[in-house]
């Protein structure tokens, strides 16, 4: 990817957007930007929207109004053209509880055209020693940075993390940064 071309274009547009729970307002014209090679965190206390917003940028959620673009797609009518150019690393789960590392890795990237090699990820996520280890018997870090590596196969152009350090050791905290810091280095943007 052009490096001028990934900053100019805008990789994610939230614009003015509002959503509901019944009465109750999640967010409020919320609007911004986020370019290729840019990390964005979206930071407030528990129930300020955030969750819900990432939702509506990942197709999962429908805004009660204004509009969320993402790689110049409506993430909720083109959902099945946009999956494919994003990761997304959840909170919790969506992991199969009795399969190691390795499996999941290797699976999830079938589902990919040309995915990162599964094998590569398990040893930058620093999953080498516990790759046959089943999900529900890693840490909760370890879980973590499986979700992280589950995230980058299919080599997104946009990245949605959810609390990617939650639960991780100092150590593993300096790990997952620096592999932010190299997807935006390569031009992706890191929610």
């Amino acid at each position: 990817m052009d490096d001028a071309i990934a900053v100019a274009t805008p990789a994610v547009v939230c614009q003015e957007v509002v959503i509901r729970f019944g009465d109750t307002v999640a967010v409020d014209r919320l609007s911004f930007t986020g370019r290729g090679g840019q990390v964005l965190a979206l930071l407030g206390p528990n129930g300020a929207g955030k969750t819900s917003t990432v939702e509506a940028l990942e197709g999962y959620r429908r805004v009660d109004s204004g509009s969320v673009r993402v790689l110049g797609l409506d993430p909720t009518t083109d959902h099945v053209g946009l999956v494919p150019h994003i990761g997304v690393m959840l909170q919790r789960g969506g992991v199969y509880p009795m399969l190691g590392s390795a499996q999941v890795l290797h699976l999830f990237s079938r589902y990919y055209d040309d995915p990162e090699d599964p094998e590569d990820l398990i040893e930058l996520v620093g999953l080498g020693p516990v790759r046959r280890t089943p999900w529900r018997r890693l840490s909760g870090g370890e879980q973590q940075r499986l979700s992280l590596a589950l995230a980058l196969v299919g080599k997104p152009r946009v990245l949605f993390l959810d609390e990617p350090i939650a639960g991780v050791d100092p150590e593993g905290r300096i790990a997952v940064r620096d592999i932010v810091a190299s997807q935006r280095d390569r031009g992706i943007c890191v929610i």
